[in-house]
């Protein structure tokens, strides 16, 4: 209930910090210091120190036994961090487009953010476990380590975000002046855009069926592979090392000779297409040590998608604000990314149901795992959805080398 409430809170927060940080006159911030200047800057420093506060004060709350004012506590905590989140990573995504403007930088720079996510989503599978143990003493009162590995965390979250706004110079660009545009009509006036609205059906889409389809990894492989909690734990070891391969080497020469928007489409089908083959791992006659094995090729699969996916990110929405400023003059990175986002909020929340409710009237049970098992084809069919409407996506990349070219014609 609590992280539910603060997922949903925080999505609907999106469009409208990403509207804030694309409204920002940067001229008028001139007497600022140099690294709190920009349409971005402050915005990052204000969340990251905000977020780190809060998820610090999550650990910590005011009743030591379980009681309804820790649930409200735990529930207004995680509301504000989310929010505060959001301040400092939509402007921080929305770097990315202004500061890479070609192709080939935005694939660059989305190699350089899929290491960087893969390294942390290895960090956050392996270390916190580590260190809470290490934190926490024999004698100590339960929980003292969590908290310990809590500060320590936050302390290295909040340099990771500080770090790219002290060091990345914004793009100062003079904006067109604007009409007084009504609000409402600011913050979805991105849906005018045909390829914006394949783009966010098709996120929607492949994140329903995926997070539907992790939602009930546990049960899986507890039931199916005949393992344990620990058991996808290891099963993240594959996943990991070839999304990085997939993104340092695999993803850059794909994305020389088609368009990214193959990225994208290779990587749903990659990645959806393993999930129906949950089905048949599971209900095979054969041990534990083979059907774990299998998984660990399965996700070692799947990690091929999720390194193009993690490269082509920054490079569609690059392309899809571009398209947006031939049409209105000026330039949105912040909008763009605040409503990618939100589809994928939306789909954390809508996974929840998927999961719950296939294994709820089918069988969530070691008598009765129908339901486990089907989660995975049905989550499969789900991203091939988003699959039809990423292969539907223009090629936006063309339309804006013909543009360039066209400009670089008339100036001679």
């Amino acid at each position: 209930v609590i992280f539910a409430a603060g997922r949903i809170f925080d999505a609907f927060t999106d469009p409208l910090i990403g509207t804030w940080s694309d409204n920002v006159d940067p001229k008028k911030r001139q007497h600022w210091p140099a690294f709190l200047r920009g349409r971005r800057r402050p915005f990052i420093f204000a969340g990251a120190f905000l977020m780190t506060f809060t998820f610090i004060a999550f650990w910590y709350p005011p009743v030591a036994e379980t009681a309804t004012t820790n649930l409200v506590y735990a529930t207004v905590i995680v509301c504000l961090h989310w929010i505060c989140f959001t301040i400092a990573m939509i402007p921080l995504n929305a770097l990315g487009p202004e500061i890479a403007r070609s192709s080939e930088a935005r694939v660059r720079l989305g190699q350089w953010q899929a290491t960087g996510m893969i390294f942390g989503l290895a960090f956050a599978n392996i270390v916190p476990g580590i260190l809470i143990g290490q934190f926490q003493g024999e004698t100590e009162a339960v929980g003292t380590g969590m908290q310990r590995t809590a500060i320590l965390c936050g302390a290295i979250m909040f340099l990771c975000f500080i770090t790219p706004a002290i060091f990345i110079r914004e793009r100062f660009e003079a904006q067109p002046e604007k009409a007084n545009t009504p609000a409402f009509r600011e913050l979805f006036d991105v849906w005018r855009l045909p390829a914006f609205r394949i783009y966010f059906f098709g996120w929607l889409f492949f994140m329903l069926g995926m997070l539907g389809a992790q939602r009930s990894l546990v049960h899986w492989a507890r039931v199916g592979l005949g393992g344990s909690e620990e058991t996808v734990a290891l099963l993240m070891g594959p996943f990991i090392l070839t999304a990085l391969i997939s993104a340092v080497a695999i993803a850059p020469i794909v994305a020389r000779f088609f368009h990214v928007k193959w990225l994208l489409f290779l990587s749903f089908v990659i990645m959806g297409g393993t999930l129906p083959i949950m089905y048949p791992i599971a209900t095979m006659d054969a041990s534990p040590d083979t059907r774990q094995m299998l998984g660990a090729i399965l996700f070692g699969i799947s990690g091929i998608g999720q390194g193009f996916q993690y490269v082509c990110i920054t490079p569609l929405l690059g392309q899809l604000v571009d398209r947006d400023e031939e049409r209105r003059g000026e330039r949105r990175e912040a909008i763009y990314n605040a409503w990618h986002l939100f589809a994928v909020k939306m789909a954390q929340a809508l996974a929840i149901v998927l999961a719950t409710q296939t294994m709820a009237i089918f069988g969530n049970s070691v008598e009765n795992p129908l339901g486990i098992y089907l989660v995975g084809p049905v989550a499969g069919a789900i991203t091939m959805i988003g699959a039809f409407f990423a292969w539907r996506l223009p090629d936006m990349q063309s339309r804006a080398r013909e543009t360039l070219e066209s400009s670089a014609n008339t100036s001679q």
